[in-house]
């Protein structure tokens, strides 16, 4: 595609069939080319001058046949690569979420995927929900089939079926060389619209697909996709594969083609570049931007309901594209701030925006109460496994840090609860269990009875067991600080890079107090980087990134990732690496070769161990010996059953909770909101508020797509 406006696909990523522009027609670019010198100064960013110009707020489109519902997203369609580029703007899944149909959506809080033809109750009737996947299974050797619903189709009219998401795969398969490997490609279109699909990472056990068995977003269609196959298939060598690959990634798509081309599949249709345009709206403090809009129309030909508003997405809301929690920053909140350009706080509180997701509270979240219009209501919240969380990471090559009491005694000390809350505040959760996993995903993986005999550590200050702990393992207090066996104070060093360290400063704050001493070390421009300074283990604590998932896998692993600003490792691994690792070359986090566990889960010691003299040892007679290491492995191993499954994850699970290697304090919580004066969302006994797209983690796409938002009755628009 890139420099070769002739192939398959185009220079702007057109294929063969589809609908096409009418060439009198003003698309979106020219329309800012011809208004940009008549209106440079009004429509030039944000402006607080006052003049007479015209605005377009919520419902109010003069050609839109009856109400509007405006949604928000953080992706501009002026800078959105729709094609197949990796690279593409983190807000693009977001946006075309709201253009996509549903495929496996999920119950948020069970982790439960539901199919097509769920039904919910609305106005009284029954509501039956399409989805992409009619059914699903998975096989032994860890292939998933679907059956796609043979109603659903692309805007262009091409079937969304198990074709699409053959040549999606194929193209993936055939990209990264597979036609010279030996593997084969895996994957059994077995009719149009039943598809077997074998992990392209390689075979896995069916307890482990069975958790990661969504197959993604409806990717794009027959017509754009099966050419690129043909082009790679006839690829001789792989240095043809590798300038084909250059061809298909940096070919550009824009939102416009994606119209107009019909490459959307869901519930609303953009009809075509026109309703890609641009508006001029106001905010708070007298400010005024020119921000990019869509506007998307229910389709006629799709299954249930089309009365439904016209759907307006305000483009271009900083913060509302990822999950909170997920900032390698560790940041987060509501975006900018309040007052800025794009702040989504700013668009709700201009009353611009009706329908949306986050959390909304006095302070500390999403969307701060007091900037929402008094008819915006919270509808519901539930823990985001999906968006990762914050962990206290101990790096054990400190010989304080080896011995496991001092470690708890640290856990129990640390104001973990007004962390959370003074950080991230009501956008955040707390575990609900200390097994290392957000959501209710150590339920479903380990089982509930399990969890539940798990020890579950404080989250508020608990200074008295923090000193029997501390003494468990051989120190005392000496003229106010914890002083060990051979006569050192424990004192650590903490490292964090930005300046904005509210967990931070309430951690210190609350150790200190306790009788550790804590020297904080900031490393911010010049001198030694963050990212340098962790991998060379130039720390002793961090507040660190925990991963994100609705398995166990992504928790339960032997990894790390360094970024200039930021350390994200499973909550399981023992930064430090004193105990052995799993790696001949161990990166500085691992997960110990062997260790021995109480014989019961949950229980604090091993029996006959005498903790201060064992020091930093792990491994003893009594209890029971775990190779970790084969326990990692068997999460992925393709021979593992569930039964064999579940008990690695559950070993994982209990030398979390009886070591505490790191310590998981936050998760992510999501949230759904509306204007309940003018749009009504089914709520049968409040199930169907926790229901999500589950790729990615967006409840607003569930609504808009299942058509389960509608105008309230007797609202007059």
């Amino acid at each position: 595609m890139a420099g070769d406006a002739r192939g398959p696909g185009g220079a702007d990523g057109r294929a063969g069939g589809g609908r096409r522009a009418d060439p009198g027609r003003v698309d979106r670019r020219g329309f800012i080319s011809l208004a940009s010198a008549a209106a440079a100064t009004a429509l030039a960013g944000c402006s607080n001058e006052s003049d007479d110009a015209d605005t377009t707020t919520a419902g109010r489109r003069p050609d839109a046949d009856g109400p509007v519902v405006s949604v928000m997203t953080g992706a501009q369609p002026s800078t959105l690569d729709m094609g197949p580029n990796m690279n593409t703007p983190a807000g693009r899944p977001h946006f075309e979420g709201l253009l996509q149909s549903l495929v496996l959506p999920t119950h948020a809080p069970s982790g439960r995927s539901l199919t097509s033809g769920h039904t919910w109750t609305v106005d009284g009737s029954e509501l039956s929900v399409p989805c992409a996947v009619e059914s699903f299974e998975v096989t032994d050797d860890g292939s998933v089939r679907y059956r796609f619903d043979d109603r659903l189709t692309y805007w262009s009219g091409e079937p969304l079926d198990g074709r699409a998401y053959y040549l999606k795969d194929r193209i993936e398969w055939l990209e990264t060389n597979g036609a010279f490997r030996e593997e084969p490609f895996g994957g059994e279109l077995e009719s149009d619209t039943l598809y077997r699909r074998s992990p392209l990472g390689g075979p896995t056990n069916p307890a482990a697909a069975r958790a990661n068995a969504h197959p993604g977003m409806p990717p794009l269609p027959p017509a754009y996709s099966e050419p690129w196959v043909e082009r790679f298939e006839d690829a001789t060598t792989e240095d043809a594969v590798r300038q084909r690959y250059l061809d298909y990634r940096q070919g550009k798509l824009s939102a416009e083609t994606f119209a107009e081309e019909g490459y959307g599949t869901g519930r609303y249709e953009v009809g075509s570049a026109d309703d890609v345009t641009s508006e001029l709206i106001e905010l708070p403090h007298a400010l005024r931007t020119n921000t990019e809009v869509v506007y998307a129309e229910p389709r006629s030909e799709y299954p249930g309901p089309t009365d439904r508003p016209t759907l307006r997405i305000v483009c271009g809301a900083a913060g509302t594209s990822a999950p909170r929690m997920a900032g390698l920053s560790g940041g987060g909140g509501g975006g900018r701030p309040s007052g800025s350009m794009y702040d989504p706080r700013d668009f709700v509180n201009g009353d611009e925006i009706d329908f949306g997701r986050g959390v909304i509270a006095e302070s500390k979240a999403d969307l701060f109460r007091k900037q929402v219009p008094d008819d915006i209501e919270q509808l519901t919240t539930w823990p985001n496994p999906a968006g990762g969380g914050r962990q206290l990471t101990f790096n054990w090559a400190n010989d304080h840090l080896r011995r496991l009491w001092v470690r708890r005694a640290i856990v129990a000390a640390a104001p973990f609860e007004r962390m959370r809350f003074n950080q991230y505040g009501r956008g955040s959760t707390a575990p609900s269990s200390d097994a290392g996993t957000f959501g209710s995903v150590a339920e479903r993986a380990l089982g509930e009875s399990f969890v539940e005999s798990l020890y579950t550590y404080p989250l508020a200050p608990d200074t008295d067991l923090a000193a029997r702990w501390m003494r468990r393992a051989g120190y005392e207090r000496v003229d106010g600080l914890w002083t060990g066996p051979d006569g050192e104070g424990l004192s650590l060093t903490l490292s964090v890079f930005s300046s904005e360290v509210g967990d931070v400063q309430t951690l210190v704050a609350g150790l200190e107090s306790f009788g550790v001493a804590i020297e904080v070390e900031q490393l911010l421009a010049g001198g030694i980087s963050y990212e340098g300074n962790v991998e060379a283990g130039g720390f002793d604590l961090l507040v660190s990134n925990v991963p994100a998932g609705r398995s166990v896998l992504p928790y339960y692993g032997d990894w790390v990732s360094v970024g200039e600003s930021w350390m994200a490792m499973p909550p399981i691994a023992a930064a430090g690496n004193p105990l052995g690792s799993c790696r001949e070359e161990p990166p500085l986090a691992s997960v110990p070769a062997s260790v021995t566990l109480p014989g019961e889960p949950g229980a604090l010691a091993v029996d006959g161990v005498d903790y201060a003299e064992a020091g930093g040892s792990y491994d003893h007679e009594a209890g029971e010996t775990v190779a970790l290491c084969e326990a990692v492995d068997r999460l992925r191993d393709a021979d593992t059953d569930d039964e064999g499954f579940r008990e690695a994850a559950r070993r994982c699970a209990r030398w979390y909770n009886y070591a505490v290697p790191n310590f998981v304090f936050a998760g992510d919580r999501v949230g759904v909101w509306a204007e309940l004066s003018e749009f009504a969302v089914a709520a049968e006994e409040d199930r169907s508020l926790g229901m999500s797209r589950a790729e990615p983690t967006a409840p607003v796409h569930y609504h808009v797509q299942a058509g389960t938002l509608r105008r309230t009755a007797g609202s007059d628009g």
